[in-house]
C-alpha cells in the first residue's frame, strides 16, 4: 500500500530524502569530536551527581524529616510489661515440668 501526497508516493520521497544525505559532505573528525564531547559531558553530570547523593547521604541531609513536637499514640506500661513476660516464663515451667513428670492416672470406676 503507497501513501500518496500530492501525485507523489512515499517511497519515491524516501529515495529523495536519503539521496540527499549521502550526496552532504561528512566530517567524520567533528562527529567523533562531537560525540566524545556530549559522552564527556554526561559523564560528568552523571560523577557529578553521584558525588553530591553520596555527600547528601554521609551527612544525612537526604533522610531528614521534620522534628514532632511530641509523641503521639499508645504506650505500653513497663509493669504490664514484666507480669506478661513473668506469666508466659511461668507458663513456659509448668509445661516443661509437665512433660518431666507427667500426672498420675487415676480410675475413678474403683
Amino acid at each position: 500500500m503507497k501513501l500518496e501526497f500530492k501525485n507523489i508516493s512515499a517511497i519515491v520521497l524516501l529515495k529523495k530524502l536519503f539521496l540527499q544525505k549521502r550526496a552532504q559532505v561528512t566530517y567524520p573528525y567533528r562527529d567523533w569530536a562531537l560525540l566524545l564531547f556530549f559522552f564527556a559531558l554526561a559523564l560528568t553530570i552523571l560523577f557529578g551527581f553521584s558525588v553530591k547523593l553520596f555527600w547528601d547521604i554521609k551527612t544525612g541531609s537526604v533522610f531528614m524529616t521534620p522534628a514532632t513536637s511530641a509523641v503521639t499514640g499508645a504506650t505500653i506500661d513497663r509493669t504490664v510489661l514484666r507480669e506478661l513476660l513473668e506469666f508466659h516464663t511461668m507458663r513456659e515451667q509448668d509445661y516443661n515440668k509437665l512433660i518431666d513428670t507427667p500426672p498420675t492416672l487415676r480410675n475413678s470406676a474403683r
